[in-house]
């Protein structure tokens, strides 16, 4: 599983990150424009007719799981708050996924 590497680039704003646990990540976009939590998501490996590959990796929610596992904040205080709450929600769920045997995978 190949890591989102940050800093990185993407809709004309440089995204930053300010913590990460485990999959859970508070990014600073655009030079403190407005921040956001993202629960990364693990995307499968991927080949295409014309050869090039994709390694499994880890990525942004796509659009339509924003509101699930992607929140925009205008200030920091609030995404920061919220981060500590959607990180006690996701262990709540790898503890809920571990005792079930189901593994701890996205």
């Amino acid at each position: 599983m190949t890591p989102l590497a940050f800093p990185f680039m993407r809709g004309g704003y440089r995204h930053e990150l300010v913590a990460r646990e485990g999959d859970v990540c508070l990014v600073e976009r655009g030079g403190g424009a407005h921040y956001e939590i993202v629960v990364l998501r693990h995307r499968s490996a991927e080949s295409f007719p014309n050869g090039d590959s994709l390694p499994a990796r880890e990525g942004y929610p796509k659009t339509s799981e924003w509101g699930e596992f992607g929140w925009s904040y205008v200030s920091r205080e609030k995404a920061e708050g919220w981060y500590q709450t959607i990180c006690r929600r996701e262990r709540s769920r790898r503890r809920s996924r571990t005792a079930l045997g189901m593994g701890s995978g996205v």
